[in-house]
């Protein structure tokens, strides 16, 4: 069997534990354990070899920590075998079915070699093994002989040998498994002892697929199979994030325009001229930092025909009615991502080529994840690119790409790309990766802006892993709000190569079924918040997942106030915390503050975590995603209590502050910085808060006047400041914008009844108290003198019968 080194393959894509390190100890034998030991650092790696009468094709591995006791790491590990039958054995029971010829071990250099011959029926086979550390790791190459084409094999026949590799269960039985956000392969607490985890080097591999902690080769047509060449990584270590992949590649040229914006996930079938004005009506709560994503444009509608995507569906609309929509949001200031993927080809799309779909060994097209569609070969979703987005930068020129489920699921297991086309190129998983970067690359040049994504979830998920070919994903944990919260992982080492967005989808997040719509009033929006806060995730507030009510396409968030309250509590935190590196992370268990590894050690529920993150600078962020239980603890000079799902974010100067917190015995969400100040009193009843009064929401901006504050009201009759006094005739929703110390800009956004309503605002000096006032009102594009009269009152003039939807301009009259 040919021997060759593949340690230098793919350098960049590789993905090596955090806790290896170039060089490691020699190989020795230990004769009373008949077995080699492997040493680094605090670390031991046992490997049983038995006498000859008692060796097995399994691979064994003990492992402890300092002098502890040794323990199983790996049980049942080795090859995945076919069957003449077609039927493919897990390693224990291949074992059984094969006989084990002869195990040769012996030490070459720093690396164990283990070399084996078995017998399957009359079929002798080869393959060795390679361990070697890696620092703390231990590195496992596995090289095996293919199963060689056939004359005359029909397509899809199945012929015996070596089809892959598992390590099979991690550690003891019963030995506690805890998920890590993003990551499919879990990380193994060994009581207390130490952290370990296992899994495959996908990108630098020839399997087909890589199921958890394995590698399979699917034959071709031809009933081929590649000859096996593939590393494992194992990982003992008194650190818990030692077993964790390093990811190395590169962030994406754009992350840097992304940190300040939060993200709007639209989706609507309503009419383009309706999404328009609710675009324009979005931008007027203030909501500027944007990125923009609109899932539901397509010329058919919303994956249907795909990948027909261009020109924008003319149900809905004409071609430049869709144009002044994205106009409307680039005048706004935002980024817009049109949704764009091109994975599968539905049964009715114009483009039907049986020729483009990836194809299982016997011929049969595969199946897409949806059962309307095929998958389309990996090598060739770019040429569907060129077709539809550069017709979509040309005549739309949209700014970015939201490429969805291209960055959600891995080529093969998720979306099923891999073709069994002999020589094919997209034979096998790492090669469709690289198709998958190769498009995703092609359209950030095109549209010369970021590429977002969205994430997946199970055993086929790959969003982690798409730092670089993406510059930001919507993404969460599995399990969402039941998910454990280990946020060490993602802050430290995710987040310097990916921008996080959100918590996942809100389907994703509630656990619901792929096509299952949430009413708004049902989703935990605290919940959510806290996850992202605790990721350090940028923040996102969407109508996509969220049932359309009566009056059509919902806001982002279900409502105005949840739309607002989510930009304004995220938008200056996730400036700070985005731009700073990590300092440290504590879980609370008790009364004590403990690190991760002593956090899994005392048994800590994350799923409950109350979690304090310092950054630097002087930034501190506390999160308490427990259900029940309250989180009481000093900050500077005050106390303070986080409800369920609670947080707060403070620096040491005391200039920036934003929380969702008790105040006073009751909830309140409030941010404080350099550019505006909200407030939220969840009351429908006039409530003090840090000095404000007021029954709803408000947003107080900086304004182009100085000593001015523009004034965002939400769901508001009155508010307070100091000698100040703003007054609704009926709850609404009002912006007030001081475009000069004379000239006042007043919109009514929306109101309770939708009727007319009377709005008073302070005079602002004495001008102000002027008997007469100016009225221009905004109709048909131009300020015309509008029939809504004012009058004064004893703290400032009234405005009456000001419609909703209307602007008006107010200034004192002249003379």
């Amino acid at each position: 069997m040919r021997s060759r080194s593949r340690r230098d393959a793919a350098p960049e894509l590789s993905l090596p534990p955090l806790g290896s390190a170039p060089g490691g100890g020699d190989p020795v034998w230990d004769a009373e354990s008949e077995s080699y030991v492997l040493s680094a650092d605090r670390i031991q790696y046992r490997v049983e070899i038995g006498r000859d009468d008692e060796r097995s094709s399994l691979l064994d591995v003990e492992g402890r920590v300092d002098d502890g006791p040794w323990r199983p790491l790996l049980r049942r590990c080795g090859m995945l075998v076919r069957e003449a039958a077609g039927a493919v054995l897990p390693p224990l029971a291949a074992s059984r079915r094969c006989e084990l010829l002869d195990l040769h071990a012996s030490v070459r250099g720093r690396a164990l070699s283990l070399e084996y011959v078995e017998q399957l029926d009359d079929l002798v086979l080869q393959r060795r093994l390679q361990l070697r550390l890696l620092g703390r790791s231990l590195e496992i190459q596995v090289e095996a002989e293919g199963i060689p084409p056939l004359e005359g094999a029909e397509p899809g026949a199945a012929y015996p040998g070596y089809c892959g590799f598992s390590l099979g269960p991690l550690g003891p039985e019963g030995a506690l498994c805890v998920p890590v956000p993003g990551l499919v392969e879990p990380l193994v607490r060994l009581e207390e002892d130490g952290f370990l985890g296992g899994y495959a080097g996908r990108f630098c591999g020839r399997a087909t697929a890589y199921p958890p902690g394995a590698a399979f080769y699917r034959p071709d047509r031809e009933g081929r199979c590649l000859p096996i060449q593939e590393t494992f990584y194992l990982t003992l270590s008194p650190e818990p994030l030692d077993p964790l992949p390093t990811l190395r590649r590169e962030p994406g040229p754009y992350v840097e325009a992304l940190r300040r914006r939060v993200t709007l996930d639209l989706f609507s079938e309503a009419p383009y001229v309706d999404d328009e004005a609710l675009v324009r009506r979005i931008a007027s709560y203030g909501l500027r930092d944007v990125l923009l994503i609109y899932r539901n444009w397509q010329r058919f509608g919303y994956r249907r025909r795909e990948p027909a995507l261009y020109p924008a569906n003319p149900e809905r609309g004409s071609n430049e009615a869709f144009r002044r929509m994205l106009t409307a949001a680039h005048e706004a200031g935002w980024i817009v991502a049109l949704r764009e993927e091109y994975a599968s080809l539905s049964a009715d799309c114009p483009y039907r080529d049986d020729a483009v779909i990836a194809a299982w060994p016997d011929g049969q097209p595969r199946r897409a994840r949806r059962d309307d569609a095929h998958a389309v070969k990996a090598e060739r979703m770019l040429d569907f690119a060129r077709l539809e987005a550069t017709q979509i930068q040309r005549n739309y020129r949209p700014g970015a790409v939201f490429v969805d489920g291209h960055t959600a699921w891995s080529p093969e297991g998720g979306l099923r790309q891999a073709d069994a086309a002999p020589h094919g190129r997209s034979a096998i998983e790492a090669q469709a990766v690289q198709h998958v970067e190769a498009l995703l690359h092609y359209l950030r040049d095109l549209h010369a802006g970021p590429v977002i994504g969205a994430a997946g979830e199970g055993p086929a998920r790959f969003d982690t892993f798409a730092g670089g070919m993406a510059d930001a994903i919507v993404r969460g944990p599995d399990e969402g709000v039941r998910a454990p919260l280990l946020v060490d992982y993602e802050l430290q080492h995710v987040r310097p190569a990916l921008l996080g967005i959100g918590a996942s989808s809100y389907r994703q997040f509630t656990g619901g079924a792929s096509e299952e719509s949430l009413e708004p009033s049902s989703f935990d929006a605290d919940a959510y918040r806290a996850t992202q806060v605790a990721l350090g995730h940028a923040g996102y507030v969407g109508s996509y997942g969220l049932r359309a009510g009566g009056r059509g396409t919902p806001l982002p968030g279900g409502s105005a106030a949840a739309m607002v309250r989510e930009y304004y509590l995220l938008r200056a935190l996730q400036e700070l915390y985005l731009e700073a590196a990590v300092r440290s992370i504590r879980y609370r268990q008790g009364n004590a503050l403990l690190s991760l590894a002593e956090a899994l050690r005392a048994g800590a529920d994350l799923a409950q975590a109350q979690v304090r993150i310092e950054y630097e600078g002087g930034l501190t962020v506390w999160v308490n995603r427990a259900v029940k239980t309250s989180w009481t603890f000093q900050h500077g000079d005050a106390q303070w209590t986080l409800p369920p799902s609670g947080f707060l974010a403070g620096g040491n100067d005391g200039g920036f502050i934003a929380y969702s917190a008790a105040n006073s015995g009751n909830r309140a969400d409030f941010c404080r910085c350099a550019a505006y100040t909200f407030l939220d009193t969840r009351s429908p009843h006039p409530r003090t808060v840090e000095g404000i009064t007021v029954d709803g929401s408000v947003v107080l901006l900086k304004s182009a006047v100085a000593e001015r504050q523009d004034v965002v009201l939400v769901g508001v009759r009155q508010l307070k400041l100091g000698e100040q006094q703003y007054w609704l005739s009926d709850r609404g929703d009002v912006r007030l914008e001081h475009l000069a110390p004379d000239l006042l800009e007043l919109t009514v956004l929306e109101t309770e009844t939708g009727k007319p309503i009377h709005v008073a605002w302070p005079a602002f000096s004495p001008a102000w108290k002027a008997a007469e006032m100016e009225v221009l009102e905004l109709e048909a594009g131009e300020w015309q003198a509008s029939r809504s009269p004012v009058q004064q009152t004893r703290s400032g003039p009234q405005l009456h019968r000001a419609s909703p939807g209307v602007s008006y301009r107010v200034r004192p009259a002249a003379g």
